[in-house]
Parts: structure tokens; C-alpha cells; sequence
């Protein structure tokens, strides 16, 4: 059962909550909204089995979920980065405590009490998509990679305040086909709290990590193939850490990491920088 068809069944009518809500509530807390209760108020409901000659009344009570599982901190590991050049250099990747509680809270949504700063300038949507609100996905990140004259532009995800998760196939060489992926920091640039397209201005909330001075060392997932042999792109995923936290406000926050597969037909959110072609 799809999540707005759990609202329907719990006599919640989807249209009446704002997007932000449907994306960050469960269907018990906008059951108790559109019951004019406290959304985290603890319901009670009760279950009738009835067993010849007697009933049993089970009270199940519903508890408020936590926004993150806490996971085992795993050990430090060292790992090996080469550039095109050959270069090779050795760090260690530190115990992984990435797990902000306070994420996948946008400050501005439509709805909001608080209107964000007016963005001009016309965008591109991607094909079938629409602009989005400003700054209501906070955590989205924009990554600049410079190939001499060239510069490429990918999508990430802020899941703290140093690290982001993208696309391996992002460090891959885009102006000529190579096997051996770019993964030296020189390369890159972050941009966190934007909304604007990389060519329009970007205003002074803008956020920069630029090169080896802000960005420690980029790792693509150990499996990831990039498609070049055999044309198919498999375990595409990469992290970058950052050697400076990111001041989280209003217009940058953490996602939620998630604690559960997605399903099959799950409505789900897809967001980017708005190029439609390429």
C-alpha cells in the first residue's frame, strides 16, 4: 500500500497538507493534524478479537519515531587515491559518526511562516519537473569540476556538516574517456546554501569549499563501474568530506539518511540544477 493510499485509509485527504509535511511526517502524525490534534500526541487505538465465548481488548500504542537510527561507529580504515598522473597518496578514513538527529528540516516551504529572500533571473526545469520553492531542499549541494578551460556540473547531497554523498561517475573525466577516475580535490568545487543555476549570481548566503584548501579527499564506492568497457553504470555513489564544517542556517540543512529501502512505486522526490538536455 502506497503512503498516500495509508492516508486515505486513515481518513487523512492528502491535499489538505502542505509538500513539506507529506515529506517529513509519518501517516500517524498527519492523522492526529487532520484530527485537529498535537501531531506528536500518543494515540491509543484498540482491537476487538472476539473468540467464542470471550472478547480480548488489546490497547497498541503509537510512539513517536526517532529521525535517525543510531548505528555502531565501524573502525578507522586506510585507503590508497591515484590521480591521472599516477600519483598516489595514502589517508585514513575515519570511524563513520555521520548521523545528524536534527535533518530533513527545510526552514522555507510553501506554507511557511517565514518567506525566503526573493531569487530573479529566469531557470530551466528538467524535462517533466517544476522550479522548486527556494531553498526547500536544503541539503542539495552543487559540484564544479574544472577539466582545463571545461567546467562540469553534478549534484550532491549534504548528510553532515563535512560530508556529502554524490555520483562516482561525477569523478570520472568528462572531456575524454578514461578508466582512471579524478579524484584528486584540486579539481573540485562545493557549493552548499544555493539556489540559482551555477550561471546565474548565486547571493552571499553561498557557502564555498574550493580545492585541496577546503575539500580533504573524494572516494568512489570500491565496486563502482563507470560504463566505459561495457556500458553499464553499477554501485554509482561516492562521498566527499570536507576539511571545514559546514555553518548549517536557514538555507543549508543535513537530509535524513534512510533507515529503510525504498519500495517499489514509492513516491519519491528527484532534485537539481535544472539542465534539460546532455
Amino acid at each position: 500500500m502506497s503512503f498516500l493510499d495509508q492516508l486515505r485509509r486513515a481518513n487523512a485527504d492528502p491535499s489538505q497538507f502542505s509538500l513539506v509535511d507529506l515529506l517529513t511526517k509519518d501517516v500517524w502524525q498527519l492523522r492526529n493534524i487532520a484530527e485537529g490534534r498535537d501531531e506528536n500526541a500518543t494515540t491509543t487505538t484498540t482491537t476487538t478479537t472476539t473468540q467464542a465465548p470471550t472478547t480480548t481488548t488489546t490497547p497498541v500504542v503509537t510512539t513517536t519515531r526517532p529521525s535517525t537510527t543510531p548505528r555502531p561507529v565501524t573502525q578507522p580504515v586506510t585507503r590508497r587515491s591515484c590521480n591521472w598522473l599516477g600519483r598516489c597518496t595514502t589517508y585514513v578514513v575515519p570511524p563513520r559518526q555521520c548521523y545528524p538527529v536534527d535533518c530533513g528540516r527545510p526552514r522555507y516551504y510553501p506554507g511557511s511562516t517565514i518567506r525566503p529572500p526573493t531569487v530573479g533571473g529566469s531557470v530551466r526545469k528538467i524535462v517533466g519537473g517544476t522550479r522548486a520553492y527556494p531553498f526547500s531542499h536544503p541539503w542539495m549541494a552543487m559540484l564544479l569540476k574544472k577539466e582545463g578551460r571545461r567546467t562540469f556540473l553534478c549534484g550532491a547531497t549534504v548528510i553532515c556538516d563535512k560530508w556529502l554523498v554524490t555520483a562516482a561517475h561525477c569523478m570520472n573525466k568528462q572531456s575524454r574517456t578514461s578508466r582512471v577516475p579524478d579524484l584528486d580535490a584540486i579539481f573540485y568545487t562545493v557549493h552548499v546554501a544555493r539556489f540559482m543555476g551555477w550561471k546565474q549570481a548565486h547571493g552571499t548566503q553561498v557557502q564555498k569549499f574550493i580545492g585541496r584548501q577546503d575539500i580533504d579527499y573524494l572516494e568512489q564506492h570500491e565496486q563502482f563501474v563507470s560504463g566505459v568497457s561495457r556500458g553499464v553504470i553499477t554501485f554509482d555513489i561516492a562521498l566527499i568530506k570536507l576539511k571545514k564544517r559546514i555553518i548549517f542556517n536557514e538555507y543549508v540543512q543535513p537530509v535524513c539518511l534512510p533507515t529503510v529501502r525504498a519500495r517499489v512505486a514509492q513516491v519519491v522526490w528527484a532534485t537539481g540544477w535544472g539542465l534539460d538536455k546532455g
